[in-house]
């Protein structure tokens, strides 16, 4: 279970009366101080701030930091970050904000840090929000199979953060801001696992975790039991491995009124794709431990679900097998009779995500889900269209749309829509049956939702290609300068997405 071990804290601004030793504060490009607790600052810093500003050593670029440090003070650091130009500030730049400034107070060896938010203009639950989450991901370092961890040194204990709002609905943004970055750090640490530690049994388990630590339902169904009921697209992609396919369900009763399930959420649980006979290039084969990236978002979103406590019903699943090569492997030219009952031509068994999932869309059709919304690294294709910086969001219902976008909105986890014509259905055609599992090049994300969308029946379904968004490399993409981030690794994207969408529906 992932619980962050920082005592985060909320203080109203008394600077003349702060003891800490250090402080965290943003100023923005080609500006003097204006701020009252900015102008303070600097006079019990003997205008060490002002000065280098006018010395234009201290500029207020993105990226730019200075340690000021005072003998006389009753903190002796000044973290000064540069915010960049005003123009260009956003909520998200609050994040990078704060991730940076704990980030370097932890790297000069401090035990807590004070952090100077009375300077943003936001609502009060919505800066703690964002304090709160940017914090726990900014702090966060995959280390587990490290013999020598930096995590070992860290001594930073307190992070305390500075503004004049409202105390009760900071605080009340403080809680949900750390829910929802524990469940993002709780995704990212399944994903970035490798596919020896992280198996869909192991995945299985850490999902009932969740489940037993939150009140949660769990039903885990195994490959006989998926074969004896029919689920033909998880136990074809899982016959070349000796590991067992997993079915997971998790169940979260927030509103035990009612007996509708309001929402579904699907996330692919590939836990190592190695393409199958269409095998991959052996260049990239070992971020392939990646594809399991929409299985540990959805139980990211379990876990935040379950901190939050929206009063709505929903299901969560996670279909997860190997897609490896043994002698029993699933083929190219093989037919598979879906659950459904829709027959699907195998062309590329490395188009396997769609099969696994397509089962899962069944079950929480059959289940009575009134939306579902599901989410995977399922194509190539949407990094051509999207590059690093936005997930691919395939949706024919605009209200589920909408709801979608403004979830991603909030927590700034960027979708863009792209399209669903019945036209590139014919790309995924097939001579004999009634649809191919794989197309031409062309449009291979929308025929890819398109695929999923034979599955959900008349239920509003969304489907959202995180392949582009879901891990970062040391590549000049649009994680380049977002310290809550990961410098590499799996970003944990969608996890508080779905569960903001869960949140909104009770409204």
């Amino acid at each position: 279970m992932i619980n962050s071990n920082i005592d985060i804290q909320h203080r109203k601004v008394q600077l003349e009366n702060l003891k800490s030793e250090g402080i965290v504060v943003g100023v923005f490009e080609g500006e003097k101080l204006e701020h009252p607790d900015l102008l303070a600052l600097d006079e019990l810093f003997d205008h060490g701030i002002s000065t280098l500003i006018e010395r234009n050593e201290i500029r207020g670029q993105a990226k730019e930091f200075h340690i000021l440090h005072s003998l006389k003070s009753s903190f002796n650091k000044i973290i000064v970050l540069g915010l960049g130009k005003r123009k260009s500030f956003a909520k998200d730049s609050i994040r990078n904000f704060v991730a940076k400034g704990a980030r370097t107070a932890r790297k000069i060896a401090q035990k807590e840090v004070s952090i100077l938010m009375s300077t943003f203009e936001e609502e009060a639950e919505v800066l703690g929000v964002i304090a709160a989450e940017s914090l726990v991901m900014g702090l966060d370092r995959f280390e587990t199979f490290k013999s020598k961890k930096k995590s070992d040194r860290d001594i930073l204990e307190t992070v305390v953060f500075l503004s004049n709002l409202d105390e009760k609905s900071f605080s009340a943004g403080l809680v949900k801001g750390q829910a929802l970055g524990e469940g993002n750090v709780l995704a990212r640490d399944i994903a970035n696992h490798p596919g020896n530690y992280m198996t869909p049994t192991i995945l299985a388990q850490r999902a009932k975790e969740v489940a037993d630590h939150l009140g949660m339902g769990c039903e885990i169904m195994d490959e006989p039991e998926l074969i004896e009921k029919g689920f033909a697209g998880i136990t074809a992609v899982s016959q070349g491995s000796d590991e067992n396919c997993k079915m997971i369900k998790l169940t979260y009763r927030g509103n035990p009124d009612s007996n509708e399930i309001d929402l579904g959420i699907v996330g692919k649980g590939l836990t190592f794709d190695a393409g199958g006979i269409s095998i991959k290039p052996a260049a990239s084969m070992h971020l392939m431990k990646f594809d399991m990236c929409g299985g540990a978002g959805v139980i990211g979103s379990a876990y935040i679900i379950g901190k939050l406590k929206p009063k709505v019903n929903v299901n969560i699943y996670v279909p997860s097998s190997e897609n490896l090569l043994g002698a029993k492997a699933y083929k190219p030219g093989d037919v598979l009779k879906m659950y459904n009952g829709v027959t699907v031509e195998i062309l590329n068994t490395d188009a396997e995500g769609r099969l696994i999932l397509a089962d899962a869309i069944c079950m929480a059709v059959e289940d009575g889900v009134k939306k579902i919304v599901n989410t995977a690294t399922l194509t190539g294709a949407v990094l051509g269209a999207l590059g690093h910086v936005r997930t691919g969001l395939f949706c024919k219902n605009d209200e589920l749309t909408d709801l979608v976008k403004a979830a991603s909105n909030e927590c700034d986890e960027k979708v863009w829509q792209l399209p669903l014509d019945d036209e590139y259905k014919v790309i995924l055609g097939s001579t004999c049956a009634d649809i191919a599992n794989s197309g031409t090049r062309m449009a291979g994300a929308s025929t890819a939702a398109i695929f999923l969308h034979e599955f959900c029946g008349d239920v509003p379904f969304c489907h959202l290609d995180i392949a582009g968004t879901a891990w970062v490399e040391n590549l000049p993409t649009q994680y380049s300068f977002k310290p809550y981030l990961p410098k590499d690794g799996a970003s944990g994207t969608v996890a508080r997405t779905l569960a903001l969408v869960a949140e909104k529906l009770q409204s």
